[in-house]
């Protein structure tokens, strides 16, 4: 594909008009017609803002071809090595060994050998619009996920604007959606539910929070189970299930609890084992 032909197909893709392409280059609108009628190219200094707004290397401008740049600053230099498609890519030996390679685009981003005891890190970079991650195995990411993030084992990030969810536990910041973990969930503010097989450590919870041991949070605007100990703020719904609860404000009932109940008020009706301690 030719040079006016990949501009085109790569503004519709992002679903730009030449009006609004134009606009974030800084040019003319005439200048961007005459790239795709072929009639002109770019200056030279508007390759990697073009490429930047497109997501692809330089060389795929110029070529439409798919192989692989790798792009290495050195002592304020650029070298850039033309790899073709098919062909071994990275700078490590022909040894074998399985490695982890990570690219944004066609630029690497990180490489390390892989060892299933480790967690794999991944790089978000900062200002990426919606991504979503799914792991195989456990995943340790630097950055913010602007979607949903899964892995079949642990999963530790930022913040997570989507659905956080693993096999095993789930560590991070805010989640914007549910958070859901065969182990325990230990993060920031869940706007959604907040389940885990092993305990719930957070912040506040827009749902419902369940937990196969202890329950520790800020208010809870749905229903709250604990297998263990129950300590949070305000809960609007009901405690299904618990074992010593400590809390502020009840709006539901206490449906179950085997240990004593520590509140400021509950709204509804009290099954539990233990002894009612109101204000503690």
């Amino acid at each position: 594909m030719n040079f006016s032909g990949v501009i085109k197909d790569q503004r519709r893709e992002l679903g730009l008009t030449q009006e609004q392409l134009a606009e974030r280059m800084g040019i003319s609108v005439q200048a961007v017609s005459k790239w795709e009628c072929g009639l002109s190219y770019p200056d030279i200094e508007s390759l990697p803002t073009l490429a930047g707004i497109f997501g692809v290397s330089i060389d795929y401008l110029l070529t439409g071809s798919m192989a692989i740049s790798q792009v290495v600053i050195s002592d304020a230099k650029e070298t850039v090595t033309i790899v073709p498609e098919g062909a071994p890519v990275g700078d490590w030996p022909d040894d074998g060994v399985l490695r982890v390679v990570q690219y944004l685009g066609r630029v690497r981003l990180s490489q390390e050998t892989y060892n299933p005891k480790v967690a794999i890190k991944l790089e978000i970079p900062e200002g990426r619009g919606e991504t979503h991650v799914e792991i195989w195995g456990s995943a340790e990411i630097d950055g913010d996920i602007n979607g949903n993030a899964a892995a079949g084992n642990s999963l530790s990030c930022r913040t997570v604007n989507g659905d956080a969810a693993a096999g095993g536990s789930v560590s991070c910041g805010n989640v914007s959606g549910d958070a859901h973990a065969g182990g325990s969930v230990s993060c920031g503010n869940v706007d959604g539910d907040a389940h885990a097989g092993g305990s719930v450590n957070c912040g506040n919870v827009d749902g419902d929070a369940r937990a196969g041991g202890g329950v520790n949070c800020g208010n809870v605007e749905g229903d709250v189970e604990a297998g263990g100990a129950l300590n949070c703020g305000d809960i609007e719904g009901d405690v299904r299930e618990a074992g010593e609860v400590r809390c502020g404000n009840i709006e539901g009932s206490i449906l179950h609890c085997t240990g004593d109940v520590h509140c400021e008020s509950i709204e509804g009706d009290i099954h539990c084992n233990g002894e009612l301690i109101r204000g503690a």
